[in-house]
């Protein structure tokens, strides 16, 4: 796994702009960064699947579960904490036959007389991405733990970051660096050469994500519901 600073650096390196005793000249590293962060934003839009996790998540009492601000949505319950699964429910139904209140569940104990919960099932609200219920119910007074799969967006990195991994699935990579190097030749508007392989870049990229690069090029420059804005200027329709 890569961590920000060296891809940053790969990027810096396929710029020619990693001299010895010259590194980051033409573009500095926080600027490179800066580009890293805005493809991550770009990547988590078209694929959240990127930043998909499991983590342990500790629950409330009863049985609606809502993730914290960290959290883009949950996708699914892996397991509770022992590896035992839970198993998805329909909302609908477990919204007409499960209690929703903290109302008393039975309380099962381990060898050491410590009482311990177990979630059976789970089910996800549909409108609302970031609550979840689980059957059944928390016993009031306990805070058990169960691995939640989730979408984790990207922190905005900063320089001191540099060592930390890169968050998204590795085979992602090529497209950010895409997204980088696009954005690096887009600064040099009067290069035909940079505007060139500016496009070729970021074409990619949005090829990549599934969307059209001049549909997306158009929107960012104002060019929708016949008005111009001042955005990228190869994308305005005269």
């Amino acid at each position: 796994m890569k961590t920000v600073g060296q891809l940053v650096t790969d990027v810096s390196g396929q710029l020619n702009d990693q001299y010895l005793g010259r590194e980051f000249q033409r573009w500095n590293r926080a600027r490179l960064l800066s580009y890293l962060v805005g493809g991550m934003a770009e990547l988590l839009s078209y694929k959240p699947e990127a930043f998909t996790k499991t983590e342990a998540v500790v629950l409330a009492a009863g049985a609606k579960q809502e993730l914290t601000d960290k959290y883009k949505t949950i996708v699914s319950v892996a397991s509770n904490t022992d590896g035992s699964t839970v198993t998805e429910a329909d909302f609908d139904l477990f919204k007409a036959y499960s209690p929703y209140s903290c109302c008393a569940a039975e309380v099962v104990f381990d060898a050491n007389n410590n009482p311990i919960y177990k979630a059976k099932s789970f089910a996800i609200d549909p409108k609302d991405p970031k609550t979840f219920y689980v059957s059944p119910p928390v016993p009031v007074g306990l805070t058990p733990t169960i691995n939640v799969i989730a979408i984790v967006p990207p922190p905005e990195y900063t320089l001191a970051d540099w060592g930390v991994e890169l968050p998204f699935d590795m085979k992602y990579q090529e497209n950010i660096l895409d997204y980088m190097m696009g954005r690096a030749f887009d600064i040099d508007t009067e290069s035909a050469m940079s505007r060139s392989n500016a496009d070729k870049h970021l074409s990619r990229f949005y090829t990549a994500m599934g969307v059209k690069y001049r549909v997306e090029s158009a929107y960012r420059a104002g060019n929708y519901n016949g008005s111009i804005g001042d955005g990228d200027p190869r994308a305005r329709i005269t």
